[in-house]
């Protein structure tokens, strides 16, 4: 990957995700998480472009959205991947940890997830895909 200057469109640097082609990127609390076709996960210092961790995910990541949530306390942030085949994954932004979750949808047919975003209804995200627009609820095991 290459990171341009904004002013000279010159790359000024590399980054190296080991061949995994990209499909998504979110900048978070200076971190970039890159999301690639076969579900590798490459999260860098936005600043210094230090490759800090790597994680197998399911399948292609589409999308990545933050999701917060305060059920459990103090607010807490985690990053939403919606992936190819329907997949999602949640990974917390402060551990770098998978979370296990239960993202509840009627339609248990989702494919492939484009994109992501919150809606207004509390603990709810719609789900983008190459077959429709459907909504889930974020529940949680609190205990």
């Amino acid at each position: 990957m290459h990171v341009l200057n904004a002013e000279t469109l010159q790359t000024e640097v590399q980054i190296e995700t080991a061949g995994h082609g990209l499909f998504s990127c979110l900048v978070h609390n200076d971190l970039a998480w890159i999301g690639c076709y076969d579900g590798n996960l490459f999260v860098f210092d936005a600043n210094t472009f230090e490759r800090k961790k790597s994680i197998k995910l399911h399948q292609g990541i589409y999308d990545i959205m933050v999701f917060e949530d305060s059920r459990a306390g103090p607010k807490e942030e985690f990053l939403v991947f919606g992936q190819h085949f329907g997949h999602v994954d949640m990974i917390q932004t402060t551990t770098m940890k998978q979370v296990i979750t239960t993202i509840t949808s009627k339609n248990l047919k989702i494919n492939t997830i484009f994109n992501l975003f919150r809606t207004s209804r509390e603990y709810e995200i719609c789900f983008c895909c190459y077959n429709g627009m459907y909504f889930a609820k974020v529940n949680r095991n609190l205990t």
